[in-house]
């Protein structure tokens, strides 16, 4: 008895199912890396913004607040790029110290002088009684 002839060429279901889970897998392993990264410049807190650059890029980076309240965030290596640059409202400039180090850890250190008792690293913030 001779074998089965296919008479009509063609893919079947499963060979089609098969192919649409290859190709759904490769896209969600690709798919991560097209996003495009959140802009810095655009968030309202240059601290959280700074403290998420640094975990991204497993690195202290630089904050500095300067007296007419625009900001630049830079790499601890190479500080005469900036990474980041914006403005930051008035009265939350005047809660911070003019220098930030913000670690890949997530926590972030006065440059600038301050009482250090008063400082809350975790927070990112002068603590209140």
């Amino acid at each position: 008895m001779p074998a089965a002839v296919r008479l009509h060429p063609g893919v079947t279901l499963l060979e089609l199912v098969v192919a649409l889970a290859i190709v759904g897998v490769g896209a969600a392993l690709v798919a991560p890396a097209l996003r495009l990264p959140p802009s810095v410049t655009e968030a309202p807190d240059p601290v959280a913004s700074g403290r998420a650059l640094a975990l991204r890029r497993g690195e202290a980076l630089e904050l500095v607040i300067g007296d007419d309240a625009h900001w630049t965030l830079h790499a601890r290596r190479g500080a005469d790029q900036a990474l980041a640059t914006g403005t930051v409202r008035a009265a939350r400039a005047a809660a911070l110290p003019a220098r930030l180090l913000l670690t890949p850890t997530g926590s972030c250190l006065p440059l600038a002088p301050i009482v250090a008792a008063a400082w809350d690293p975790v927070r990112c913030a002068v603590r209140t009684p």
